[in-house]
């Protein structure tokens, strides 16, 4: 257990080391971002920050992702609890047969 915390508590601290330092490095560079979809248009009102755009990209992907799994899980749940009725229902049939 202690060596799966030092081993997490090191993935994180290297991953945080590497973002500071390509915010650091990357701080002065931007980008205009457009968007047209022929039926509607957007566009950022200046050049924007390539770490805060990197940063935010992420974390989009990981609201998206996170969704995507929590309702996986969710899912699996259900299933189980259905399963889990339908034994339970399937055991007390068999026991009501032989008593």
């Amino acid at each position: 257990m202690r060596g799966k915390l030092i081993g997490w508590l090191l993935v994180v601290g290297v991953v945080a080391l590497l973002v500071a330092m390509f915010t650091l490095q990357n701080a002065e560079r931007v980008a205009d971002l457009s968007l047209n979809l022929g039926f509607a248009a957007w566009a950022t009102d200046g050049p924007q920050p390539v770490p805060l755009l990197m940063l935010v990209s992420m974390a989009v992907g990981l609201l998206v992702g996170g969704g995507w799994g929590v309702m996986a899980s969710w899912s699996a749940a259900r299933r189980a609890e259905r399963a889990e009725a339908q034994l339970s229902l399937t055991a007390s049939q068999k026991v009501d047969d032989w008593g």
